[in-house]
């Protein structure tokens, strides 16, 4: 990311995501979708960089459920890899779709939507 800048950012997202709408945009709304990408991103990769390094003295309560879609390609691993959240949260458990891609909240909507509510009645029911 910061090799890029905020159009180009936008631009990727809309070639990679799926997302078509943002070759669409105006030069100054694509600087806007960039840098509020970028911000998100070096912002998340700053926080979990941090709990890596220190992780926190008191672990989340609830459960963490980890989705993928078995055709991540950025995922590759995950079998193994969703433990690695169990430095936030003592249990964590996997969900994983059979496919949809990186961007699968896009891709298969009703299939995230339900790995997302599944989580949620587990917990209310525990």
């Amino acid at each position: 990311l910061a090799e890029r800048g905020n159009a180009e950012i936008a631009a990727r997202l809309g070639a990679d995501s799926g997302y078509t709408e943002l070759a669409e945009l105006n030069a100054r709304h694509a600087e806007h979708i960039g840098a509020a990408y970028r911000h998100d991103c070096v912002s998340a990769h700053h926080y979990f960089a941090d709990a890596l390094e220190t992780p926190p003295a008191v672990k989340l309560a609830a459960p963490v459920t980890v989705v993928v879609a078995a055709d991540d390609p950025h995922t590759a691993g995950f079998g193994d890899l969703h433990r690695d959240w169990q430095f936030l949260a003592d249990h964590v458990d996997l969900h994983e779709l059979a496919d949809g891609g990186h961007y699968f909240p896009r891709t298969r909507p009703a299939e995230a939507a339900r790995a997302v509510l599944g989580a949620a009645e587990l917990l209310a029911s525990s």
